[in-house]
């Protein structure tokens, strides 16, 4: 694999692995209360969650675009099947 092509795989990892840590980030800011949230959280706790669960589908992708990369330029440098 040419630098380049490395270089390409490697950004898009680390575009996936900052997404999982802003999702980690999102629900670690909720903060809970030990018991059940009132009300008024609730609209906060759940767009925790909303963000929280785009940055996760963020990273999947970003990962799965990644691995979809780097299978295409294997082939393309007659590396792989």
């Amino acid at each position: 694999m040419t630098g380049l092509s490395q270089k390409i795989i490697e950004l898009i990892e680390a575009y996936a692995e900052a997404n999982c840590d802003l999702a980690s980030d999102q629900i670690l800011l909720l903060d809970l209360p030990k018991g059940p949230p009132s009300p008024e959280e609730m609209p906060v706790i759940n767009a925790r969650m909303e963000r929280s669960n785009y940055h996760a589908m963020k990273a999947k992708a970003a990962t799965e675009i990644a691995d979809l990369v780097s299978d295409l330029i294997a082939k393309a440098e007659g590396v792989g099947g």
